[in-house]
């Protein structure tokens, strides 16, 4: 007795389209967070401390939607995790050993708390990233503090402009977490009998669980 076993196409998978729409704003916005710091060292006539205080901005890529009050305790944490990555990158950076066994620790400790708070977000790739890119860089423990210095000054920028949204909708998180469960109901009401329904069940589940932690 033969079974054929039907298995999706790679190449349908491939060129599926993705319906969630772009987040056009997140990426001005953390454009922006990298791009001022450049501007405004450049101007002063010092673009190398400018590129280096552009790693600030990765914190704005750890902005989810989620309340206001998490979302600034979450971020101040990024700013500081990202400013010690920075400082033990430019005072390990003459020790590979040390600085390969120490880029383990940041990678491991970063997973663990994300995992442990259930925070979202892209979890150790930037804190990782970010220690790679300072031991890469010429090699200057004595600028340590004047690197972490700028790494806290543009991850604070991050924040703020993180936060600006608080003044004009300070609940909208909260606001969307609640429509995005009640448009998933809706959508299930609409295929109930469908071949769709399974799919629709389980994006009302999904949205039911993150509304819920938000």
């Amino acid at each position: 007795m033969n079974e054929t076993v039907k298995s999706p196409s790679i190449f349908k998978q491939a060129l599926l389209v993705d319906k969630k729409p772009f987040p056009w704003l997140k990426a001005f916005l953390a454009g922006l967070a990298s791009g001022i710091p450049i501007l405004v060292l450049l101007l002063l006539g010092n673009l190398e401390y400018g590129l280096i205080a552009a790693l600030g901005g990765f914190t704005y890529l750890y902005v989810f939607p989620i309340p206001y009050a998490q979302l600034a305790k979450k971020l101040a944490w990024v700013v500081l995790g990202i400013t010690l990555a920075v400082f033990l990158g430019t005072i390990l950076a003459p020790y590979p050993i040390i600085s390969a066994i120490t880029m383990g620790v940041i990678g491991a400790t970063a997973i663990f708390l994300f995992g442990a708070f259930r925070f979202i977000g892209p979890s150790a790739i930037f804190f990782v990233l970010i220690f790679a890119m300072t031991t890469g860089m010429p090699i200057a423990p004595e600028e340590a503090f004047i690197r972490a210095g700028l790494i806290l000054m543009s991850g604070a920028l991050s924040w703020c402009i993180a936060m600006v949204g608080w003044f004009f909708n300070p609940h909208g998180p909260e606001k969307r977490a609640v429509k995005s469960t009640y448009i998933a109901l809706a959508q299930l009401l609409e295929v109930l009998g469908t071949d769709k329904m399974n799919d629709a069940q389980h994006q009302v589940m999904n949205s039911i669980k993150d509304t819920s932690q938000t």
